[in-house]
């Protein structure tokens, strides 16, 4: 009995032992499902860190848009007076430049007037300067008879004058 004992012992021990093996299996199992667990644990809080970290940022990023909405809304103002005022600018350009252009006409006709008058005042003193000039020459011919009479007369009384004296 004690062989029998031994081998039952032995047969008891070896199934114990494989027991016992597979227990080991199932903790190892158990652990290194515990061990991903923990892992998941470690990523989900740090998950929930990050999402708090962006929730905070959403808040700012809200606030930041709604200042870049009035500013925007600022500009977009600002670009609407700038466009009425630019195209007052251009619709008062364009009557300026009307009245340059009425003025330039009326200085050019004025100009030409001006011009014709100072031809025809050059003209009359041509005229003018022509009849004030005696020509020496046309005169003695048309009066050569006068002038041998008087001449002759002048100098027979400056004779008689000096005759006297």
């Amino acid at each position: 009995m004690s062989e029998t004992c031994s081998c039952i012992k032995l047969d008891n021990i070896s199934r114990l032992e494989a027991d016992v093996m597979k227990i080991n299996e199932k903790l190892e199992k158990h652990s290194d499902k515990f061990e991903k667990s923990r892992d998941t644990e470690i990523v989900l809080e740090r998950t929930v860190a990050v999402l708090e970290g962006m929730r905070e940022d959403s808040v700012e990023n809200k606030n930041y848009i709604k200042q870049l909405t009035g500013t925007l809304s600022s500009i977009q103002t600002t670009m609407v007076e700038t466009t009425c005022n630019m195209r007052e600018l251009a619709k008062n350009q364009t009557e300026t430049n009307l009245k340059i252009n009425t003025m330039s006409t009326d200085y050019d006709q004025r100009f030409d007037e001006t011009n014709k008058k100072i031809a025809d005042t050059a003209t009359k003193i041509t005229i003018v300067d022509g009849k004030g000039k005696i020509d020496v020459v046309e005169v003695l011919a048309a009066n050569w008879r006068g002038f041998l009479v008087g001449g002759v007369g002048i100098g027979a009384i400056i004779g008689l004058i000096e005759y006297l004296v």
